[in-house]
């Protein structure tokens, strides 16, 4: 059997001793009073990247805060999986926050313990106070190949124009659901979809088990 990995390491650089108390407060898992009020718990999960019934697990990814001069960075990183929307949704509101104007970005890897195929990709986070804007290594390839099929690089051209401004105005959970859509579409177009594998894909997260199923490998 093999093991599927999400795996990133950044660092968030330069934080002041309040600004450290902040993050400190804000990476702490939801107070128990939060899961009885479906409302709170959903503003909760809305602000930290995650869903609701999600917010148990928060943080999914590691960090620590390691010495630099008179302040510190925030080192954080995966070491099998993590949800990125979280780590997009911290640095979003920190910076907003304290209205830092700076750029900050993320870089990932999606890989297997074997060598299957299609099961190796990656991509980044750019995040500013302003916006979350994400992309997918596996994702773009598949628009570059339909648009080279259609049109060229001018079909390439064309599809940066019409998806990239929608694209960067979606939240990260848009974009994610975005990205699902565009697997779905691509499944239907290579015709080796199974109908009962869209419903499950669609509803439930992708796992590794789920997405070698629509790609009608054995589970």
């Amino acid at each position: 059997m093999a093991n599927n990995y999400l795996l990133f390491s950044e660092v968030l650089t330069d934080i002041t001793p309040d600004q450290k108390i902040w993050l400190e407060k804000f990476l702490a898992p939801p107070p128990d009073s939060v899961f009885d009020d479906d409302a709170a718990i959903a503003k909760w999960a809305q602000e930290h990247g995650c869903l609701p019934d999600e917010a148990g697990y928060y943080p999914t990814f590691r960090y620590s805060f390691e010495p630099s001069g008179a302040n510190c960075s925030l080192w954080m990183y995966s070491e099998e999986s993590a949800n990125l929307e979280e780590v997009a949704a911290l640095v979003h509101v920190f910076f907003r926050e304290f209205a830092i104007d700076k750029v900050w970005t993320l870089t990932y890897s999606e890989t297997c313990s074997k060598p299957r195929v299609g099961e190796f990709s990656g991509g980044w986070v750019v995040v500013s106070k302003n916006e979350i804007i994400q992309g997918n290594a596996y994702s773009e390839a598949k628009q570059i190949a339909r648009a080279l099929k259609t049109g060229g690089f001018q079909g390439m051209t064309d599809l940066a124009d019409e998806y990239g401004a929608l694209y960067a105005t979606m939240t990260p959970r848009e974009q994610h659901l975005f990205s699902l859509l565009e697997l779905v579409f691509d499944m239907l177009e290579e015709g080796n979809t199974k109908p009962e594998c869209i419903r499950m894909f669609i509803t439930k997260a992708i796992e590794p088990e789920r997405l070698r199923c629509i790609q009608g490998e054995e589970k």
